[in-house]
């Protein structure tokens, strides 16, 4: 939270983006594994997914109580729901591709997720608001 209080006084508006579902073993690897047994798309085991839920929250509370410009992204809420994740993008590609770590399929991915979910547009519309304040033009209104 040091870095969060730093950047507070520093900035129009702070986000902190939150940790995606971590896996035991590589995500393309699990992937593959399910294939061969013919299980096809499954949603893979997130084995991790309980203590990555645990930082999730930890962090969106701690980030609540930092308060004032100070904003929370959960990569995890984005990708999970009711204990099953994500796994493939609609093109078949892996999310991650390792253990926790997206590709950049997997990274549009959770940007749509978030985009669909209607996180984005408040992220949008404070960006430019930060922009704008720090370019000194004047804030538009729509």
């Amino acid at each position: 939270m040091r870095t969060v209080r730093y950047l507070k006084r520093r900035t129009g508006r702070v986000y902190v983006v939150g940790p995606p579902v971590e896996y035991r073993m590589p995500l393309p690897r699990l992937l593959a594994l399910a294939q061969t047994r013919g299980e096809g798309r499954m949603v893979a085991d997130a084995r991790e997914l309980e203590r990555v839920k645990r930082i999730d929250h930890a962090m969106e509370a701690a980030v609540g109580a930092a308060g004032g410009n100070v904003r929370y992204v959960s990569v995890l809420q984005a990708m999970c729901d009711a204990g099953r994740c994500v796994t493939q993008t609609r093109s078949g590609a892996p999310a991650q591709f390792d253990y926790g770590h997206l590709t950049y399929e997997g990274a549009l991915l959770v940007v749509d997720r978030l985009r669909d979910a209607g996180r984005l547009k408040l992220l949008a519309q404070a960006n430019a608001a930060s922009r704008r304040s720090l370019s000194g033009a004047p804030e538009r209104r729509k």
